[in-house]
């Protein structure tokens, strides 16, 4: 019977397994795995909720004991801090794309080309998020190199720093960071 055929083809190197059904199941490499990319956004999300709320309790301390800080200092802390409020808003802005379904269908409604208010502008905001990740990159090499911050800050910036390339390959990755 055809219904129960399941053909395994090559094309290019790509291994592919054809059943009878209208798709097939294409075999991604271990960097294209969904859990993976789970990881970096989900974990990117926490990591920056996280960073949001210290470094504002740490800049209202500053504020309350009128610390003067180096210009460098704040700088990493406000590019770092920009890149997670607009990496947050971006995955709530996306989610709740994808979360708007198409009753008839059961699919989002992005998929029928329906785009929600203000979506072309939030698919602009990984271009912003590039930006701010090549200026968190310059300033963990200066808070390294001029002692920025006690060692586990300097190592918690250089870790916010990690995650947002990780976010920024995900992304590319995924289409999603347009050049």
């Amino acid at each position: 019977k055809p219904h129960d055929r399941l053909v395994l083809k090559t094309d290019g190197g790509q291994v592919m397994l054809v059943p009878s059904l209208p798709f097939d199941f294409i075999k991604t490499p271990w960097y294209g795995s969904l859990p993976l990319h789970l990881l970096i956004f989900i974990g990117g999300s926490v990591l920056y909720i996280g960073a949001l709320i210290g470094w504002l309790v740490s800049f209202w301390r500053g504020v309350r004991r009128r610390d003067l800080r180096p210009l460098g200092w704040r700088l990493a802390r406000l590019s770092g801090g920009l890149f997670g409020l607009l990496f947050l808003v971006y995955m709530i802005g996306f989610g709740s794309a994808l979360g708007t379904i198409e009753p008839a269908y059961g699919v989002p409604k992005v998929f029928f080309g329906i785009m929600p208010a203000g979506f072309d502008l939030l698919m602009q905001i990984p271009l912003l998020l590039l930006v701010l990740g090549g200026i968190m990159l310059v300033f963990s090499v200066v808070a390294w190199v001029k002692g920025y911050w006690q060692i586990g800050g300097r190592l918690f910036y250089s870790l916010t720093c990690l995650w947002a390339l990780a976010i920024l390959w995900s992304l590319s990755y995924w289409n999603l960071l347009a050049l």
